[in-house]
């Protein structure tokens, strides 16, 4: 008898797929927002936040991204996971890169409390299993080098004229996120078993009634 395990797999890779484009054309929707409420701002007059025209090439740059992922999905379904993580992390440096455009404050001048609080990107590379499952290996490094985008956009920034943190802050904003990459890896693993389990469970129903 054929065991349908493999049909199981090729069948999670499908939906998984499916379920990227959807996440894909939400973020796309999010971004078209704000680059709607910052045209908003403008008309009223809002003073525009500090390199702001980089950030809104930004959200350009990941809606187009975003939205030719949503149209890969409906025309072929990818089956590599480390397309899923391509997407991931080219997202996770995205958001990182706009984040990081924003000055920091100098620690002389502003006190440690001021300072940012927990990037956007802890919150993507959490979620972004529970949508999207995909085997824990890949899932597991996508998530850390997601979150080596933060410092990676730190630097890049750093180096372009904004002024350093310091260390103490960066490990407040970033430590976090590190966390969230091992959240995240174990919450892939998990996502993926039950996923895995639940469409093997139904491919043998479907074998045993056509028996």
């Amino acid at each position: 008898m054929k065991t349908p395990a493999p049909r199981a797999r090729a069948e999670l890779r499908v939906k998984a797929s499916a379920r990227l484009g959807a996440v894909a054309l939400g973020l796309a929707a999010m971004h078209l927002l704000s680059l709607a409420l910052d045209l908003l701002n403008h008309l009223l007059g809002v003073p525009a936040a500090a390199h702001q025209g980089a950030k809104n090439a930004i959200s350009v740059a990941l809606i187009v991204a975003s939205l030719l992922v949503w149209g890969a999905q409906r025309w072929r379904p990818w089956r590599s996971p480390w397309a899923f993580g391509a997407y991931h992390v080219a997202i996770a440096l995205g958001m990182e890169l706009s984040a990081q455009l924003t000055p920091w404050p100098t620690p002389d001048a502003v006190h440690y409390e001021l300072m940012r609080t927990i990037s956007w990107t802890a919150l993507w590379i959490v979620i972004f299993p529970l949508f999207v499952p995909t085997r824990p290996g890949p899932a597991a490094l996508t998530a850390l080098v997601a979150a080596l985008t933060g410092p990676l956009a730190l630097l890049t920034t750093t180096l372009l004229g904004n002024p350093s943190p310091g260390l103490a802050a960066a490990l407040y904003v970033h430590g976090p996120t590190f966390l969230a990459a091992a959240l995240a890896a174990l919450t892939a693993r998990l996502v993926y078993g039950l996923e895995r389990e639940a469409t093997a469970r139904r491919e043998l129903g479907d074998y045993r009634l056509k028996e």
